[in-house]
């Protein structure tokens, strides 16, 4: 075989083995990243979790001042999202059926809980007035002072419920993070059942359990 053949086989042997280990280094670079958000994950839904406790509180004073007729502002420092929202993308591929729709629901939960309870004091201040209105409008020939006795408690008693509800979810939602950070998802969506219609023949409920 002439020098210039073992030139060649030697440039292509390299080219080879050059490309073979930028593979494997960018395999081995990409399995790493993933492994490192799944375990930023974890520790973003375990601060969540104990935030999730301090919220829980926040709300039953909010409830028990409500009942007292006192509106208290439910604005509270935001469930930190950093790491599912920026790195769901490159983990869905890496994750299951279950795990994703428990994320998910349990990210979609708390968004919907932060904004609800940060608008809360507005909107009980908006239908309070809406309802005093509405009240002397529907009855005109009553005294005023009563008719807002009346309106109000109503209202309250509306938005109490409410926040009654949000806490229920808030202990959903520890629930489902604990399913989670135990690799044992809550199936949300029912998805080895059949989906929900399907789920409804079978006698237990693990999103309950969760709660």
């Amino acid at each position: 075989m002439s020098q210039e053949w073992i030139a060649l086989i030697a440039s292509l042997s390299g080219v080879v083995v050059g490309f073979l280990l930028s593979v494997g280094y960018q395999a081995i670079t990409a399995r790493l990243e993933i492994r490192r958000l799944k375990k930023a994950l974890r520790g973003e839904l375990r601060s969540i979790k104990f935030q999730v406790g301090q919220k829980e509180d926040v709300l039953r004073k909010m409830i028990a001042e409500l009942g007292n007729g006192n509106i208290l502002p439910g604005e509270t420092v935001p469930i930190p999202d950093d790491v599912y929202s920026s790195g769901i993308y490159k983990l869905l591929p890496h994750l299951t059926a279950k795990q994703r729709n428990c994320l998910h629901v349990i990210y979609g939960h708390l968004r919907v809980a932060d904004r609800r309870t940060a608008d809360f004091e507005i909107a009980v201040r908006r239908d309070l007035r809406d309802a005093r209105l509405q009240y002397i409008e529907a009855a005109p020939q009553k005294d005023e002072v009563t008719l807002v006795g009346l309106g109000p408690t109503e209202v309250l008693r509306h938005h109490k419920g409410q926040l009654g509800d949000l806490l229920e979810n808030y202990g959903t939602v520890v629930g489902l993070i604990e399913s989670y950070l135990k690799d044992d998802p809550i199936d949300v969506f029912y998805t080895e059942k059949g989906g929900f219609e399907a789920s409804k023949t079978e006698p237990e409920d693990r999103m309950k359990e969760g709660a």
